[in-house]
């Protein structure tokens, strides 16, 4: 069964599809001939007519006509496959790019995300701007959307902040900062890949600061901060533009003195939600209101 599904894949040879083309051109061309035939009264040549010589002149005509429309037709056959065939390549090839582009990104991915565990705090300082970077170039936002859960995920371990305590890692808050530059940079107008359409989960993170200055937030974006704790200073918004997309602060803890500044914000279509909703965040989407 599986043979014979194959067989029925298979395209048609050269010389059968020219000889369907033709016998399909020879039936249109009988069909059509009759019609007219029948539409002129179906006349009968007179008995004892002769051909002259122009009537002999004109049945050449009449063949010619015919084998140069055979001619056509076949020319006709043979470019559509040759077209097909082109066609057929090219996507062959274009799907062996992506086959390449996808395997070429996975070692990459996988190199660069090894290296986020290394010991070293440099090392895993310059695996955050090679995972940064891999977002960059990754051929779909399905991969990007792999590199920035990457860094997500390292942002949601374990983490102690306080040098004095014990669990506390040299060079670990750099990291953190960088991460969360990185996600600022991709997020504000500038030259790099805008990250916009990803989703930022960051559900019970302990983070030192949330600096998210002058982003702009469009459709498809979510930056979830649902249980973060913030430990060091404030959730820095100043002049975002808060288009599309959505910000989770449910149960948002921020450390004694910390706030959310919003100088110069725009809030004019982000669904912003949380329960409770943080006072500050309240405030801001009242003022945002009435200046409406």
């Amino acid at each position: 069964m599986e043979g014979r599904r194959f067989w029925l894949r298979r395209p048609m040879s050269l010389g059968r599809h020219v000889a369907v083309v033709l016998l399909v051109a020879v039936l249109v061309f009988g069909v059509a001939a009759a019609v007219l035939w029948l539409a002129v009264g179906a006349p009968h040549l007179p008995r004892g007519a002769a051909f002259t010589v122009t009537n002999q002149l004109e049945l050449i005509k009449l063949a010619l006509a015919v084998v140069a429309g055979v001619g056509g037709v076949v020319a006709l056959v043979v470019a559509y496959r040759r077209q097909a065939v082109v066609e057929k390549e090219n996507e062959r090839a274009v799907a062996a790019a992506r086959r390449d582009d996808t395997r070429l990104f996975n070692e990459r991915f996988g190199s660069s995300t090894t290296q986020l565990g290394h010991e070293r705090p440099a090392v895993r300082a310059a695996a955050v701007y090679a995972v940064a970077g891999l977002a960059d170039d990754a051929p779909s936002q399905e991969l990007r959307q792999t590199c920035v859960s990457a860094l997500c995920a390292y942002l949601r371990l374990p983490y102690q902040p306080d040098p004095s305590a014990q669990g506390w890692i040299a060079g670990e808050d750099e990291i953190r900062q960088a991460i969360v530059g990185s996600i600022r940079a991709h997020l504000a107008p500038g030259p790099l890949p805008s990250w916009n359409g990803c989703s930022f989960n960051l559900r019970n993170a302990v983070l030192d600061v949330i600096w998210l200055p002058g982003i702009h937030l469009t459709d498809g974006t979510h930056l979830n901060f649902t249980g973060c704790r913030v430990v060091g200073g404030t959730v820095d918004l100043r002049g975002a533009r808060l288009t599309g997309g959505r910000m989770t602060f449910t149960g948002l803890e921020l450390a004694a003195g910390a706030r959310f500044v919003f100088d110069g914000a725009v809030a004019e279509g982000t669904r912003i939600e949380g329960d409770p909703l943080p006072a500050d965040v309240a405030a801001f989407l009242d003022a945002a209101a009435l200046s409406d």
